[in-house]
């Protein structure tokens, strides 16, 4: 705003003294004035025209700043994963065994996604590599990739290993399967699960 004013007061000024006015004093400037030389006074025209220029090139950064702020969509930082006991009752139950990928759908499906963080499937293998149900381990590929074995407890609480068939590839490929009694017990220890990070 403050530099609006500077350039309105010069605009007033070169004009005053494009018209043969002192803009101080209010007095004529004499015609045979060094500032009322013709190059002069093109300067002041000129100059003039550039702050009009400027003023309006203001004018349309403002109004462009303007419609940015309008548009500008505030996305609100989502909360951590978080499940009350009531959603933990509605997770559905799939009697297929299911992989952990496809068994945390069923979980983020209960909790609203839009404003929380969904659970993922790398933090439930760590809870499980943790306890002891499944074992990490490294195989040599193009780039090295973790695949995960359920141990020997893991088989009694329903954990246990699938040969699969990579669609795309053809490709055999071992996978872990929770049944629905793995399903549940995941479930039921949600609670710890959230509280590792």
């Amino acid at each position: 705003m403050e530099k609006e004013k500077a350039v309105e007061r010069a605009k007033t000024y070169l004009s005053m003294l494009l018209n043969g006015v002192h803009p101080v004093t209010g007095q004529s400037i004499p015609e045979d004035s060094a500032l009322m030389d013709e190059k002069v006074k093109n300067c002041f025209a000129f100059l003039i025209e550039t702050l009009d220029d400027y003023g309006a090139l203001c004018a349309r950064v403002e109004q462009m700043e303007k419609k940015q702020e309008e548009l500008t969509v505030v996305v609100q930082k989502k909360l951590d994963f978080a499940i009350t006991h009531e959603q933990c009752e509605s997770i559905a139950l799939s009697k297929e065994p299911l992989t952990v990928l496809s068994f945390m759908k069923n979980v983020n499906a209960v909790i609203d996604a839009q404003s929380m963080e969904k659970l993922s499937s790398t933090r439930i293998n760590k809870w499980l590599v943790d306890g002891g149900w499944i074992l990490p381990s490294t195989v040599q590929t193009v780039v090295n990739k973790t695949v995960y074995k359920p141990s020997e407890t893991a088989e009694k609480i329903g954990i246990f290993e699938e040969q699969t068939v990579d669609k795309k590839t053809g490709e055999v490929k071992s996978q872990v399967k929770l049944s629905q009694s793995a399903q549940l017990f995941i479930i039921e220890n949600l609670e710890s699960i959230v509280k590792e990070k």
